[in-house]
């Protein structure tokens, strides 16, 4: 925050300025005190981005005001807080590093998903929401088999009320209910044990995430004291445990599962430090794939006849990036659902090359699903005429019921996957 620090470091000069430090307040005056610094010069060219941490989302908004009002000439200075949403990106790498089909879910495969979320902040929000868009596995192209999504605590009818009341077709794309319990440790345990015991018999892959959130170090230590105690018991069972922690655990706190055949399924999540990694910072990795899988689309489509054009990347708005990322997303889900994988290409090592025509369609209907999910959570229903305002579209239907023109999107789509994986560097392989 020393204005002479600044200076020496020529923040002036600089691309991005990043402020991840731990307290909210710190963030704000460093950013502030910066662009009052930068807003003064004469010289640039290009605005100054500034990125910064701001952990409570109620204080992002009045930020961003009081931002746009001390430094209202955007051509020096640009200032994002919410470019990155921690919460939303916690979600993601949790899902992406942990999925929830965390064994194959082949196309004739019986299992279900069952998601529990114990604790219900921002980032149990973000995770109950991201795990509705993206469920949408290999034996649910002609079966509708949806997510199971719990909400566990003394305030479960209030949570899952809530979850409706800001997403309200939320029960469209997945089985939502509570699981109230008393608040003592002992009836969180029986309820936690009931539901994971019933994995084998229900032929569940069942997740089960700790995401209390408050002070640092009180909420983390008391993810990892729960998720310890719900352990026992369950490790020859399908299930899995993810742990919200707002930071790295200090030494001497990291996650320790009651047994050595568990450690594999307890996974910490959510630390700022990965959260907001510069490559996630500057949306390197994180669109990657997501900007192919747009480009290859939008090249399938110019082979039409008529061809049609699909705007650049950059032309996007920020709702419809969103919706290529999610897309990018659910890849891995797709691949898996055929027994295949996604890694680095090398040379001499063929990859797939191409999907079949039997593949090729069973990721057309998955597809098809997780768009209607995405849509559906965003607020739009069905109509038989598209329109943004009232957020109404034609295609929110059942692969049965979707047009043959519509269907061809979702195979281009599906065409699309190979390339855009290529373009990023990464093949397909058994």
């Amino acid at each position: 925050m020393d204005p002479k620090i600044l200076r020496r470091a020529r923040v002036d000069r600089a691309d991005t300025l990043v402020a991840v430090c731990g307290d909210d307040t710190t963030n704000q005056a460093i950013v502030l005190g910066a662009a009052l610094m930068v807003s003064s010069s004469r010289t640039r060219a290009t605005p100054l981005l500034c990125r910064l941490l701001i952990r409570d989302p109620a204080k992002r908004k009045p930020f961003l005001e009081l931002a746009a009002a001390a430094s209202p000439d955007r051509s020096r200075v640009r200032i994002l807080s919410d470019e990155v949403d921690p919460e939303d990106a916690a979600a993601r790498q949790a899902l992406r590093d942990h999925p929830l089909d965390f064994r194959p879910i082949l196309p004739a495969s019986p299992t279900t998903v069952h998601l529990v979320v114990v604790g219900f902040g921002p980032v149990a929000r973000a995770l109950a929401l991201q795990a509705a868009r993206l469920a949408h596995f290999g034996n649910a192209a002609d079966a509708d088999r949806r997510l199971r999504l719990t909400l566990v605590g003394e305030d479960a009818a209030a949570a899952t009320s809530a979850l409706r009341a800001g997403n309200g077709a939320i029960d469209a794309v997945c089985d939502l209910e509570g699981r109230t319990t008393d608040g003592t440790p002992d009836a969180l345990r029986r309820v936690l044990g009931e539901i994971s015991a019933a994995a084998d018999a229900r032929a569940e892959l069942v997740t089960i995430a700790f995401c209390h959130e408050g002070a640092h170090g009180t909420a983390d230590r008391l993810n990892r004291d729960l998720a310890g105690e719900a352990a026992p018991g369950a490790e020859e069972r399908p299930v899995q445990f993810l742990v919200y922690q707002s930071r790295k655990p200090e030494a001497g706190a990291s996650l320790r599962p009651a047994t050595k055949a568990l450690s594999p399924r307890m996974h910490a999540f959510g630390m700022v430090e990965g959260i907001f990694g510069w490559d996630v910072l500057v949306r390197e990795s994180d669109d990657a794939v997501a900007r192919a899988l747009h480009e290859e689309y939008g090249a399938g489509r110019a082979r039409e006849v008529p061809p049609a054009e699909e705007p650049s990347w950059a032309a996007l708005t920020s709702g419809l990036k969103d919706s290529n990322r999610q897309a990018a997303d659910h890849i891995p889900i797709k691949l898996r659902a055929l027994g295949y994988h996604a890694a680095p290409a090398r040379e001499g090592r063929p990859d797939l090359g191409s999907f079949t025509k039997d593949e090729t369609e069973l990721l057309a209907k998955l597809e098809h699903r997780r768009w209607c999910a995405e849509r559906r959570l965003a607020g739009w229903n069905y109509g038989q005429e598209r329109d943004r305002e009232r957020r109404l579209h034609p295609s929110l239907v059942p692969w049965d019921r979707l047009e043959e023109g519509e269907r061809e999107k979702d195979r281009e789509q599906v065409r699309a996957i190979q390339r855009a994986l290529a373009g990023a560097g990464l093949g397909i392989y058994r």
